[in-house]
């Protein structure tokens, strides 16, 4: 969703200098049009095809850690008897499907500054339990305690 900012070199900020993770609360068409428009699409899913969006995923790269990882909202969009576990399920079957991914790197939080940002604006604005952030290594994985192997084209 930021080609202009990719094709400039930024991974983070758009082409007007905006980290467009930030701005899903209330996006601006002339400065967030990416944003807006996959809100949109939402907004129709839900109420002019009225189904219900299952799963989000907005995907990442990481910096500064190896593995792939989620991060989630920390209970089911709507609450329930068993929301802690249904949240946890999908990192959990990555977890034993692929030894690239790593659970014990997920985060399951809703924290203040992350208010704004794609995963917590799904989960609250439209319901959406499995909201998350898909993190993914810029470099690789670790393959003991003290080893890690760097992502190939395959691994991708």
């Amino acid at each position: 969703m930021n080609p202009d900012g990719v094709v400039c070199g930024n991974y983070r900020n758009s082409l007007a200098g905006v980290d467009l993770n930030r701005q899903w609360i209330n996006p601006e068409e002339d400065f967030h049009p990416e944003v807006c428009a996959v809100k949109k699409l939402m907004q129709t899913i839900k109420e002019e095809d009225k189904r219900h969006i299952w799963i989000f995923c907005d995907l990442h790269g990481h910096s500064k850690k190896n593995n792939s990882f989620f991060y989630g909202c920390n209970t089911a969009a709507n609450g329930g008897f068993l929301s802690w576990t249904i949240v946890r399920l999908l990192p959990r079957i990555f977890a034993q499907k692929t030894h690239m991914f790593n659970y014990k790197d997920c985060r399951f939080r809703v924290e203040p500054y992350k208010i704004g940002t794609a995963r917590i604006v799904a989960w609250k604005q439209f319901q959406i339990t499995h909201s998350f952030t898909l993190e993914n290594s810029f470099y690789g994985y670790d393959v003991g305690e003290d080893e890690s192997r760097a992502f190939t084209e395959e691994d991708y």
